[in-house]
């Protein structure tokens, strides 16, 4: 009797179990065709467009272009100008408490006079001698426009920079302008001096007087500031070039524009060795930026 009993009960048990595991079968199914039908091929068509990140350099104008007026940018000045390039200027020192100087309004191509009441080098003219050379090297990478005075102006990889014939208290200078021609913010951090050829070895002896940096943005000037050195206390240009955004980069939206015009002289003696005579010197400059992004 009892082992009928087990019997009965084995095959309950048995029966139960071929329940278990006939009801997982059917849910494992189920899962199974969900998944299939879950997991099919999926084709998206879509078009991502992303933005892009473009800038150059362009040398707008020489101090001193020498004996060819319109060549190269010495237009933006007006003839007979302390800077058209038909007479050289020269600082010299003298004793008075008040002196007269020229300089360059900010996003203006006038020179105006000024008087400073503090002992400086005042300007004097001689013949033209030496001569400032600026070239805009190829590749061309974009234009911008309204920036300064002109409708469209080009930007380029690299700029160089030519001082020939440079004698001591020569003074001449340069502007240069960074674009952004891309569709994304960036940082100018600076420039690369690259290529510089000084055969003679002048260019230690170059310092800079003063410079100006304005910041061009929908043909308005947004923002300018500078620096004016007192007599022979200004950085050699050379290192100039490479520091003056060392305190902090400079953000441009699409379509701005840097500009930086840099006031330079040859003094006469620098570390006790004179200066050479009609030396010349060649450099080559490149700005350097990155893609800004801002985290809010």
């Amino acid at each position: 009797m009892r082992e009928g009993v087990g019997k009965a009960v084995r095959r309950r048990r048995t029966a139960f179990v071929g329940i278990v595991v006939m009801t997982s079968v059917v849910a494992l199914s189920a899962m199974g065709m969900a998944f299939a039908y879950w997991a099919d091929d999926v084709v998206v068509d879509a078009v991502v467009t992303t933005g892009n990140v473009e800038y150059g350099i362009y040398d707008y104008a020489s101090w001193d272009p020498g004996p060819n007026y319109l060549e190269p940018g010495g237009a933006a000045f007006p003839v007979n100008s302390p800077f058209d390039g038909t007479i050289d200027n020269r600082v010299q020192m003298v004793a008075r408490s008040a002196v007269a100087r020229y300089f360059i309004p900010a996003g203006a191509a006038v020179i105006l006079p000024a008087l400073l009441p503090k002992v400086e080098p005042a300007i004097v003219t001689i013949p033209n001698l030496a001569s400032t050379h600026s070239t805009n090297l190829e590749p061309w990478l974009f234009d911008l426009e309204d920036v300064k005075d002109m409708s469209f102006m080009p930007f380029y990889g690299r700029v160089r920079e030519e001082f020939n014939n440079v004698y001591p208290w020569y003074l001449t200078g340069t502007t240069l302008v960074f674009g952004n021609g891309g569709t994304l913010p960036i940082n100018v951090e600076g420039m690369d001096v690259l290529n510089v050829l000084d055969p003679s070895g002048a260019l230690p002896f170059a310092l800079v007087d003063h410079w100006d940096a304005v910041l061009w943005s929908e043909g308005s000037v947004a923002d300018s500031w500078g620096d004016d050195y007192a007599f022979k206390t200004g950085p050699a240009l050379e290192e100039f070039l490479a520091t003056w955004l060392n305190s902090g980069p400079v953000q441009l939206e699409p379509g701005e524009a840097l500009e930086l015009g840099v006031a330079v002289y040859f003094v006469d003696v620098s570390g006790g060795t004179p200066m050479p005579e009609g030396a010349n010197i060649s450099l080559e400059l490149e700005v350097i930026a990155s893609l800004w992004c801002e985290v809010s």
